[in-house]
């Protein structure tokens, strides 16, 4: 069998589940990635084939000399690889199978540079809300299989094993100050392709960082700016070099450091609809959506579920600042319900898979 990634959500979801079935005897899957799924790899210490460089044509040819059995693969847009692997799979026989990582951009998700459906013949998905959207949006239900989103099972497992010394060592890694400590999140839509949220992370950063300036209490604030793999920390800095920021916040753009301590040493997580919110939100941190400039219905399945109320206007934002400085009572949060045991789910489903070719 061969699982391939390209983006960090798909190498989030495709990870775990190798390493489970190495474990097996008698098993021996292989791993392809491509641009941000080799960071993921290479943290993990795994053995992979980089095929970044590679023609369409010559990642065929590699496709038919292994020749597997059951191919497993992420859903990553904005780059066809995945398509292409679905098509070249059915052509010769091979069962496909996608893990889908987060409740946005289906169609953009299985669909090829002219907008036509390229489907695997089975796509594993985070819960029943997941899979009825889709339907509601024309894939065939029997396409779609529940079972939990894996990438979820690992993050709640490791934050279980942090103690609170290693809370403190990670403060100290950070350089953290006393006072408090926000996570914003970053996301690189201002490339992104086919999307118009009407707001970028451009936008959001700044609207944000001018009502901390307007509402800043006299204490210390940091500010810990979390960059997508996707974003090149130089610009970002550049774009933030003009901003008008009090002496007592003290910002920090933070690229290669891992997304698990931030979020179990920050007091609050911010940021527009990235999956680091969703994180979040399961090891029970205050969650708010900023999507000021929004164009249409909320897409962010944490809105949509009634977990958070995603902030629109400046006014708003402000608000919830003050509070938030002001230390008042927030309204406790819910906790996105997610599938038990997701890892063992799609390893089950791929083995019986594997077993009927």
């Amino acid at each position: 069998m061969l699982f391939y990634s390209r983006d960090p959500g798909g190498a989030n979801c495709v990870i775990p589940v190798y390493q489970r079935l190495r474990e097996l005897k008698g098993v021996e899957p292989l791993l392809w990635g491509k641009d941000f799924a080799i960071q993921k790899y290479r943290e993990d210490g795994l053995i992979y084939r980089d095929i970044g460089d590679l023609k369409p044509e010559e990642i065929h040819k590699l496709l038919k000399q292994f020749d597997p059995k059951v191919l497993i693969t992420g859903t990553s847009y904005g780059d066809r690889t995945e398509q292409r692997l679905w098509k070249w799979t059915k052509e010769s026989g091979v069962y496909s199978i996608a893990i889908l990582d987060q409740w946005l951009s289906y169609r953009l998700r299985f669909s090829d540079s002219g907008g036509q459906p390229v489907l695997p013949d089975k796509i594993l998905v985070m819960d029943e809300f997941a899979k009825q959207e889709m339907v509601a949006e024309g894939f065939d239900q029997r396409r779609i299989l529940v079972t939990g989103q894996p990438h979820f099972e690992v993050l709640q497992d490791k934050a279980k094993k942090i103690t609170v010394l290693d809370k403190k060592k990670i403060r100290k890694d950070l350089n953290l100050q006393d006072g408090i400590i926000i996570l914003f999140v970053s996301e690189p839509l201002s490339t992104a392709q086919h999307v118009d949220m009407g707001f970028t992370e451009q936008t959001i950063l700044q609207d944000f960082i001018d009502e901390i300036c307007h509402v800043c209490p006299l204490e210390m604030v940091n500010l810990l700016v979390k960059l997508h793999p996707k974003q090149q920390p130089e610009k970002v800095r550049n774009f933030i070099s003009s901003f008008a920021i009090p002496k007592n916040v003290r910002l920090s753009l933070i690229a290669d450091f891992p997304v698990l301590p931030l979020i179990l040493v920050a007091d609050i997580v911010i940021g527009m609809q990235s999956t680091v919110l969703i994180e979040a939100n399961l090891l029970e941190k205050p969650v708010i959506s900023i999507q000021i400039g929004r164009k249409g219905p909320d897409q962010f399945i944490l809105s949509k579920r009634g977990i958070v109320e995603a902030i629109t206007t400046r006014n708003v934002l402000k608000q919830e600042l003050r509070r938030l400085f002001l230390r008042e009572g927030r309204k406790p949060q819910k906790i996105l319900p997610v599938i038990p045991r997701p890892i063992e789910n799609v390893k089950r489903f791929i083995i019986s898979a594997f077993d009927q070719q």
